[in-house]
């Protein structure tokens, strides 16, 4: 297996679409239930969130021409130097791989050249996982948040940061 990333494009809203919808359903706990909100998208809609990459990036996890993973970054919503760690899903199979290491690295490297500041995650309590990837790579823990998540569900929401 040689795993890669691949940056999505507007061409790619099929392919961003099916693993989104994947992660969110097999995945519900974790990304917030919000399967139930984003299946009934329009085509349009799902074209929109790959059409402007100074707001963020996408990028698929490819073993071969299959898609198997996705992760993202945005911009923070209050912070204009800013971005945020968004959307990883990687299947059940491919895990314990080392493959977040590639995700993040990614993401990191991307804002840096782009030029922001600095780069914030989040992840609901309990997800210790993404706890342990964040933390391999040096993001400290600002925060938390008591978050009403879209599956109805009250969690907290902890957030870190890594200066660039």
């Amino acid at each position: 297996m040689e795993p890669h990333l691949h940056r999505l494009s507007v061409d790619d809203w099929q392919v961003f679409k099916a693993i989104r919808l994947e992660a969110l359903q097999t995945e519900s706990y974790f990304f917030g239930g919000r399967h139930i909100l984003e299946i009934g998208l329009s085509d349009d809609e799902w074209e929109d969130r790959l059409s402007d990459p100074a707001e963020g990036s996408y990028w698929g996890l490819y073993d071969g021409d299959e898609c198997i993973g996705l992760t993202g970054i945005k911009k923070h919503p209050n912070y204009p130097d800013s971005m945020v760690l968004s959307s990883s899903f990687i299947r059940k199979e491919y895990r314990g791989l080392g493959l977040s290491a590639l995700y993040y690295q990614t993401r990191i490297d991307w804002a840096r050249e782009q030029g922001y500041k600095d780069v914030h995650v989040a992840h609901r309590s309990g997800n210790d996982a993404s706890k342990a990837a964040n933390q391999k790579f040096g993001f400290v823990y600002t925060h938390t948040e008591p978050t009403t998540w879209p599956d109805g569900t009250m969690n907290d929401k902890l957030w870190y940061r890594l200066e660039l």
